[in-house]
């Protein structure tokens, strides 16, 4: 890597600062791996693999040669700068810059790429207008704007990927990976405003900001039709737009004698939207998606996936109306609706006392992907912090948690457990006895089904079923039932310390001597009854939630 960076800086008449600066950047990113296996050793102990290539076994000639591959990848960027800041009085402030960027895994035509910024600011309180008070004691509104790119691709992305194949007695290569060499560079342009006020003589800081940010040419992935050979290909996908605000409060509640304490709160809303996506024919270009029937307009629409003006990574379910009570209830049931997500034995079988009540929307005497209904987003749209200080003379605690909103979890956990996929090696959880949990002819009013073994292969898939507009996941449980709130606050961090006054560390020749002792990730506060609620793909597969860590040390200076 080289980096070059010439600054100056400068005032004059006392009133106005400068500064200017321009550089360069010139980055290269070499890698090469060798991957070499044999079998068929004397012995465990190898430290160069000296094997005859091949071997005689049974009469027949195989190769001792278990892996044998070389890889070499280079990347290279350079990015030309500049960049000024100038202030008027600490009253006025303004700063811009300009990147001229390039990456090598994007064509030649479309290395490079241009990003300019623009900020201000204006520091209201020094203006000699400003009536010095208490009530306010500073007034800051400041905005920017600018675009930074993003080149997260690989070079096979651009030019394509082949890998080596082999046919009967002949080796050759195939082509494993699509080219793509329109690809060019993601922007996204930022604008924001901001204002900044402190409060009682600055006790309390107050800043707003809200923010618009629009991402064009979004570089992903784009599922490709089945009867492609690939399924998937790099590609500028279109726009998205985050808008949002984010409040942060800081106060110094208490600050009587030897005792204070602090905090600080934030809070940020987010909402994203598609803005725009390629042209392909289909109402908003949506991609991906399915039909389903709206109750609202009576009509079949499309829904899910991604299209323009709507919020992405919507989640679909089939939706419960119940348990049936008896075997009578679900026979009637039966008389008028068939399953088609039940397994085919499940089909034959029919629905049976303790069965889910699927939902038939459009009443078409069937339950299909027609029929999945709308139950949130994945994706929290609401996130923040709460920070809390106490200290008395040389003791401190310092208490932090935060917290997340808005967004829904696939319980999987608990679904994997209720309606397990396979009849063997596998046993009934303790939740099959709850309550609400339905166990003989004529519980009425349960929550969930009953228990089931072998769900998924030979029965009704009430509790591992996947929808067209779900978690996209495999073993998954697209079941309104099983779905729950993700809201959380977390008790993340509890930390305890003690300096030990000067005068006893002046003894030791030590300018200072701390003690501590934290514990992090302490406890939830949430009604999400799965393992753990920071789940933000919408399914929750049973993994470990964050372990409770403890630590204990000291710190000494000298």
């Amino acid at each position: 890597m080289l980096d070059q960076v010439l600054q100056f800086d400068t005032d004059f008449n006392k009133d106005h600062r400068l500064t200017v600066l321009a550089g360069m950047n010139f980055t290269r990113h070499t890698n090469h791996s060798k991957d070499m296996g044999s079998q068929r050793a004397t012995n465990d102990y190898i430290y160069t693999i000296d094997e005859t290539p091949t071997t005689t076994i049974d009469g027949r000639l195989v190769s001792n040669v278990g892996d044998f591959a070389t890889r070499l990848g280079e990347t290279r960027s350079a990015s030309l700068f500049g960049q000024f800041a100038y202030d008027y009085q600490g009253k006025y402030m303004f700063g811009g810059s300009l990147r001229y960027d390039g990456f090598s895994n994007f064509a030649p035509e479309r290395k490079y790429a241009l990003f300019p910024s623009l900020s201000a600011g204006w520091n209201i309180d020094r203006e000699n207008f400003w009536v010095r008070n208490r009530a306010v004691s500073s007034l800051k509104l400041r905005a920017s704007w600018g675009v930074a790119g993003m080149n997260d691709i690989g070079i096979t992305d651009t030019y394509g990927e082949y890998s080596a194949v082999a046919y009967g007695t002949y080796a050759g290569i195939v082509r494993t990976g699509l080219a793509n060499p329109r690809l060019t560079w993601e922007s996204t342009v930022t604008t924001d405003i901001a204002l900044e006020v402190g409060l009682l003589d600055n006790r309390i800081n107050v800043a707003v900001d809200v923010y618009d940010k629009l991402t064009k040419d979004r570089l992903t992935t784009m599922p490709l039709p089945s009867e492609s050979p690939f399924t998937s290909i790099m590609t500028n996908n279109g726009a998205l737009r985050n808008r949002g605000i984010e409040v942060a409060i800081g106060a110094n509640i208490i600050k009587r004698n030897a005792f204070n304490w602090h905090t600080n709160f934030t809070f940020a809303f987010n909402r994203t939207t598609i803005t725009e996506l390629p042209g392909n024919g289909r109402a908003r270009n949506r991609q991906g998606g399915d039909l389903v029937f709206d109750k609202v307009s009576g009509q079949m629409v499309e829904a899910g996936g991604l299209a323009e003006g709507e919020r992405p990574f919507a989640i679909y379910a089939f939706n419960v109306l119940g348990v049936f009570a008896t075997d009578e209830e679900a026979a009637a049931w039966n008389s008028r609706i068939k399953d088609n997500l039940a397994s085919t034995e499940g089909q034959r079988v029919g629905k049976r006392g303790g069965d889910f009540i699927f939902e038939d929307v459009n009443n078409d005497g069937v339950i299909d992907m027609k029929d999945q209904v709308f139950m949130g987003y994945r994706n929290p749209d609401k996130i923040g912090g709460i920070q809390n200080t106490f200290t008395y003379k040389g003791f401190s605690l310092r208490v932090n948690a935060d917290y997340a909103l808005g967004h829904i979890i696939s319980n999987g956990a608990l679904a994997r457990s209720m309606g397990q996929g396979r009849a063997f090696n596998e046993g009934a959880p303790t939740q099959a006895l709850a309550d609400n949990v339905w166990k003989n002819q004529g519980d009425a009013g349960k929550k969930y089904a009953r228990f089931s073994f072998a769900d998924y292969d030979f029965g009704q898939r009430q509790y591992l079923r996947n929808g067209s507009l779900g978690n996209n996941s495999s073993y998954n449980s697209d079941v309104s039932v099983m779905f729950e709130k993700g809201d959380f606050l977390a008790l993340r961090e509890i930390t305890l310390s003690y300096d030990f006054p000067s005068a006893w560390v002046k003894k030791i020749r030590s300018n200072g001597v701390n003690v501590y002792a934290s514990v992090y990730n302490v406890a939830y506060l949430t009604a999400y009854k799965g393992l753990n609620p920071e789940i933000y793909s919408g399914f929750d597969p049973g993994g470990y939630p964050r372990p409770r860590q403890f630590s204990v040390g000291a710190n000494m200076r000298f």
